[in-house]
């Protein structure tokens, strides 16, 4: 109730080209594997705006996917552009427990 009420506030207030940020890592302590098949399911969220996707994920999509929800609510009609994918495994070598980043951004559809 309350994430659908900001959502509301935010879409009824926000100003054309006001920037929202929302920071979420992707997949959480799974093996490098699972962490890249997870993330290719929410890949393919981002691009279809399946919002209700984001609403009921666990850790091992996001960990913040209430506020994913809101802001693509909020945002409307929208297109997510991606910009970067990086797997923690790249940076220290383990690939058993691993956390992954999407960097992207949404843009109005014109």
């Amino acid at each position: 109730t309350q994430a659908e009420a900001f959502a509301a506030f935010l879409k009824k207030e926000m100003l054309p080209g006001t920037p929202l940020i929302v920071s979420s890592d992707m997949s959480h302590y799974l093996s490098k594997r699972q962490a890249l098949l997870y993330d290719e399911e929410t890949r393919r969220a981002f691009q279809g705006q399946d919002a209700e996707f984001f609403l009921y994920v666990t850790d091992d999509h996001t960990d913040n996917g209430k506020s994913l929800w809101i802001a693509m609510k909020a945002l409307g009609n929208v297109s997510w552009y991606e910009q970067d994918h990086r797997i923690s495994s790249e940076y220290d070598g383990s690939e058993i427990n691993t956390t992954s980043y999407l960097t992207g951004w949404w843009k109005a559809r014109e």
